[in-house]
């Protein structure tokens, strides 16, 4: 067993390799106890560590380890965090997590000095009230004895506090075997695994009965099972199908420990329709490590639902098509979670990229692995390259694309432009263009800045606009950066128009909601968008229906990347990316996500689309409800897609990362 190589070198090695030496391979990285034996150890092993080796033995993958304890914190700051992403061990419900079918329902055990040969056959045997009975000072077995009135006869031993943790189970069997007691009542595994090493002949065997029926009820087993992240439903049931196809194997683990234990049925094997065609979705979502990137997951997921909605309307009597989830809170989860959609759930695309460095890296594992993959939250120009990217499709307009649109509308009646671009790679690619729009609109670049990603402070540099006499100021930037900016900018700049450019993440109602609230007035100047909640659309109609919140762009694009594999799908074009590249680019199709126009593609994979301009009501309250949220602005002009069809940037020489 080796243990967890760290998740980014993986990432930027997978990336790098050759094909052919990441042919069939992949991580499945998994949470674990690091003092807990005989479930799991760091050094020694433990049945769950076998068990996970198993699972991903079943699944081709690779077992890693990320050693952490099973409580809310340890679970929150591994598994929620995306260091790892199945915990096997845990019940069903704890931390938050999505558990699979049980694979043990462990006892506690009745353990003896094998010489004193006594059996006991249950807590209603006779005997307790005789014998001499260790056990815990908290937990269902003890109360079990209690509400039997079994007390005077009963130690109840106090845990200790080890480097490794707090052990409750050693003093209990330590007294049985200094001859303290006669009779020890210890959960099942540890009980096992100290009879496996013990000097002293004991004796184990189960507590009965598995559920007490009494003053209270009481459950004196542990069902244990596997644990994914909420909504990670591809992973569990990919551990589910290797649960059922490995049972026997896990059962001789079990056996092997000698762990006492009530009988699990096997899980049901189900064979899949032949002819299925599945879509991976990779994205994040709110986990209790409350990670920045969760609002725009939990707006994909719901476009995810909708569009599942779609599906089975629009797939009628064809053969099944099958939306795969996959919650992957990191941009290393991400990579995993792609690998494992290809290799072990055999999807024809993957959806995913809400952000510029996770769009690069599945853009960099579809292009590895040759499927088609459809960006739906990067605007990054330099991801547009085919040469660096053959294997993506481009929901998400681009950055070019917004820039035009924004400096075509927005900023029309500007004649002095200043433009701030975060990122001085971006910048160096970005300047020309720009300074060209502005040219071909009548106004004049009279500066332009690149500024580090996550800069607070913005002094400096609006006083160096004020200088340069800018009309407009055009925000190349990440919506909090932008947020950062604009709260500065009203002391130093107050008649200044700031158009600001934003990726699909950075364009929903929240946002919009915290621009408002960082502008005097909350007079946000309009912006240009790719989806908003106002357009009108059957789809803006049914979707809150359906959800209970407004259609957020991140929610659109997922949900129009699903339809537009189902339309490629029903037209037998998602077979290869080359096949698929052809159908998007044929303007015969009349591909519909919602939009008044048919849209269309690009020979570099970039949809072609209408956009929106809106304006924020300063006069609107922000409310509960998906109608208030709507309420707060409007679409004040829809953008034709031949207004930027050809907005696009010269591709890069090399392929490099962002």
């Amino acid at each position: 067993m080796r243990t967890r190589i760290l998740a980014l070198a993986l990432c930027l090695a997978a990336l790098s390799a050759p094909a052919a030496a990441q042919e069939g391979s992949y991580e499945l990285a998994f949470c674990a106890q690091p003092s807990s034996y005989p479930m799991s150890d760091r050094q020694h092993g433990g049945f769950d560590v076998e068990i996970a080796e198993i699972l991903a033995d079943e699944l081709g993958a690779t077992a890693t380890f990320t050693w952490t304890r099973f409580d809310d914190v340890g679970i929150r700051d591994t598994l929620h965090a995306g260091l790892c992403d199945v915990a096997v061990g845990v019940a069903e419900g704890v931390a938050n997590l999505m558990t699979t079918v049980p694979y043990l329902n462990a006892a506690y055990a009745f353990v003896t000095r094998a010489e004193d040969g006594i059996t006991v056959e249950s807590l209603d045997d006779p005997q307790l009230r005789e014998l001499r009975i260790g056990t815990y000072q908290a937990a269902l077995p003890t109360v079990a004895l209690r509400n039997r009135g079994i007390l005077a006869n009963v130690t109840e031993y106090a845990a200790v506090v080890r480097p490794t943790g707090v052990d409750p189970h050693s003093p209990i069997l330590d007294g049985l075997e200094a001859g303290e007691v006669d009779v020890a009542i210890v959960y099942g595994p540890y009980a096992a695994a100290r009879a496996a090493k013990s000097d002293t002949e004991l004796s184990v065997a189960p507590l009965t009965p598995e559920v007490d029926v009494g003053p209270s009820l009481l459950q004196l087993s542990r069902i244990l099972t596997i644990g994914v992240r909420p909504h990670d439903e591809a992973l569990r049931d990919a551990l589910n199908r290797a649960l059922a196809a490995r049972w026997d194997d896990v059962a001789a683990v079990l056996d092997a420990y000698g762990v006492p234990r009530f009988q699990v049925f096997r899980p049901i094997q189900t064979d899949e329709q032949t002819g299925t065609t599945k879509v991976g979705v990779v994205f994040p979502a709110s986990t209790l490590a409350a990670l920045p990137n969760g609002p725009v997951g939990d707006d994909a997921r719901l476009g995810v639902l909708v569009a599942e909605n779609a599906v089975t309307r629009r797939a009628g009597s064809q053969a099944p098509f099958l939306v795969l989830s996959a919650h992957a809170p990191t941009v290393e989860s991400a990579v995993r979670a792609a690998r494992r959609l290809v290799h072990v759930d055999g999807v024809n695309a993957i959806v995913g990229g809400y952000d510029d460095v996770e769009a690069r890296a599945l853009a960099a594992v579809a292009a590895e692995l040759d499927v088609p993959f459809f960006n739906v939250g990067s605007g990054d120009d330099g991801l547009r390259s085919t040469a660096c990217y053959p294997t993506t499709i481009h929901v998400a307009p681009s950055t070019a694309m917004m820039v035009r649109a924004s400096l075509a509308t927005v900023a029309a009646d500007a004649t002095q432009v200043f433009a701030v671009i975060e990122g001085a790679h971006r910048a160096e690619a970005l300047t020309p263009y720009v300074e060209r729009l502005v040219s071909e609109v009548g106004a004049a670049l009279v500066g332009a800045a690149a500024v580090e990603p996550g800069q607070f402070v913005y002094f400096p540099l609006l006083q160096e606009i004020a200088a340069a006499g800018a009309d407009a100021v055009l925000l190349v930037m990440s919506s909090d950066s932008q947020e950062a900016l604009m709260s500065q900018a009203s002391a130093v700049l107050p008649d200044v128009t700031l158009v600001g450019v934003s990726p699909i993440a950075g364009q929903s109602r929240p946002y919009l909601e915290r621009f408002r609230q960082v502008t005097p007035g909350g007079d946000v100047p309009p912006r240009v968008v790719a989806w908003d909640p106002a357009v009108g659309s059957v789809l803006n109609d049914t979707f809150p229906s359906r959800t209970g919140e407004p259609m957020e762009p991140a929610a659109w694009a997922t949900y129009a990347a699903i339809v537009l594999a189902l339309e490629a799908a029903q037209a037998d074009a998602l077979g290869s990316v080359e096949e698929l590249a052809a159908f998007l680019r044929d303007p015969g199709h009349g591909l519909d996500v919602g939009k008044d126009e048919a849209v269309t593609f690009r020979e570099d994979g970039q949809m072609t689309q209408e956009l929106y301009v809106v304006q924020a009501d300063p006069e609107a309250r922000w409310g509960r409800t998906a109608a208030a949220r709507t309420a707060i602005a409007s679409v004040v002009q829809v953008l034709p897609a031949s207004l930027t069809a050809d907005a696009a940037l010269q591709a890069p020489a090399a392929c490099e990362a962002p």
